[in-house]
């Protein structure tokens, strides 16, 4: 038998039968109470960490009972130690892991002993992860499912980022691109639970969820970014948390607002398109590159704001951050030299429904120098010299003491 905790002991009854009595010391949420029984073969593992060692048991049929099996549920035992320099130590460590076989599709993360059927590497990450998000944190509703399973699918990129031999970035930007939703015209927030296939949807509650998570951590930075998972592990553990829970965390430890992001990551359907055009330019010598970046998704869907990242490659590649917020936005760069090709998130850290090229379009003029320039220390002047990327007309406002010509 296998079960939630850990085995206090087994009594012969009468009849040949026998009672496995099995005891956890940690709150649990409901639906993760588990038992299974059945004629497993059995072997056990340690988990090595600061304070001692674990026990990691695997319940297994004979008839697969086989190096590769094992091999692959074994693997949860190095993830144990990656998991937990991220998200902390494993959140029942005085009891036990487990893996048990079941007859169900996939896998199912009870309580210190998940239930799987297969023995995939990412099946393992993904189920071991729900220890902290999903058993140690639960959502307090089906609405909110995404928090245990997005974060449970981002876990497996970040397992395949961060294991022995990765590539790091290269193996975390692959993995996330095999995680894309096949649509993204749904909403991460599951607004019908009243539907199982509508709560446990794989495009909005598992894919775009740890989309979610993926763009998150683009925009607040690596290091605030797993301080934020830290303190949500903290407020919250053994007990239940919501959509705003996390996100009070996360605003907290980035230090200013994000309802613009979630609102439009999590409550709102649809992701952004972009095309991008470019044109060089040269201004009193001084060389730049002219962008406009356009948002062309079906008008139902939002404006998104994101910080896109954008190479030049003149020789060495120079990359700009762009913080993107309209259907159409101008930006001016200053560049050494002009770029042979460019990129728009290359890195593809934002969940996109296309990207393209576009035609330049010219944009607002855009202030280059100023004279005195600001902040400078300076006696009082009766002038400023404002110079811009284009030519400009402004008319003249007497009754405020200047007089504006055209310039360039």
């Amino acid at each position: 038998v296998a079960s939630n905790g850990l085995l206090v002991g087994t009594d012969a009854l009468a009849n040949s039968r026998k009672r496995y009595r099995w005891s956890s010391k940690y709150p649990i949420a409901t639906y993760l109470v588990s038992f299974a029984a059945s004629n497993y073969s059995t072997w056990t593992q340690n988990f090595v960490h600061a304070g001692g060692t674990m026990p990691v048991q695997f319940f297994i049929w004979p008839e697969y009972n086989n190096t590769s099996n094992r091999t692959g549920w074994e693997r949860s035992v190095q993830m144990l130690g990656t998991f937990g320099s991220k998200f902390g130590p494993y959140p029942f460590i005085d009891e036990k892991y487990g893996i048990y076989q079941f007859t169900f599709g996939g896998g199912m993360e009870h309580q210190t002993m998940t239930g799987q059927s297969g023995f995939s590497e990412s099946l393992t990450a993904h189920e071991l992860a729900h220890q902290w998000w999903g058993d140690m944190v639960t959502c307090r509703n089906w609405q909110d499912i995404w928090l245990n399973e997005g974060f449970a699918t981002y876990s497996e990129a970040l397992w395949l980022e961060n294991k022995p031999g990765s590539t790091g970035l290269a193996a975390l930007k692959s993995a996330m691109q095999n995680r894309r939703p096949s649509s993204t015209s749904g909403t991460v927030y599951c607004y019908n639970a009243l539907d199982v296939n509508t709560i446990f949807d794989t495009d909005n509650s598992y894919r775009k969820g740890s989309w979610v998570l993926h763009q998150l951590r683009h925009v607040v930075g690596d290091q605030k970014f797993f301080d934020i998972l830290l303190e949500y592990r903290r407020r919250n553990e053994y007990k239940a948390a919501d959509t705003d829970d996390f996100r009070m965390v996360a605003e907290e430890l980035y230090g200013a607002p994000l309802d613009w992001f979630f609102d439009q990551w999590v409550m709102k359907p649809g992701a952004p398109n972009y095309t991008v055009g470019t044109q060089n330019l040269t201004v009193n010598g001084r060389r730049y590159l002219q962008v406009v970046i356009n948002q062309t998704q079906a008008a139902m869907y939002p404006t998104f704001r994101m910080p896109l990242d954008f190479d030049t490659v003149a020789g060495p590649t120079q990359r700009h951050i762009l913080w993107n917020h309209a259907r159409q936005q101008h930006y001016l760069l200053p560049v050494s030299s002009f770029p042979t090709s460019t990129s728009l998130d290359p890195d593809q850290w934002v969940l996109t429904g296309s990207k393209g090229s576009a035609s330049f379009v010219a944009g607002p003029a855009k202030i280059i120098d100023v004279n005195p320039r600001p902040g400078a220390a300076r006696t009082a002047t009766d002038r400023v010299k404002i110079g811009f990327h284009t030519p400009v007309v402004a008319t003249s406002e007497p009754e405020a003491g200047l007089i504006v010509r055209s310039a360039a």
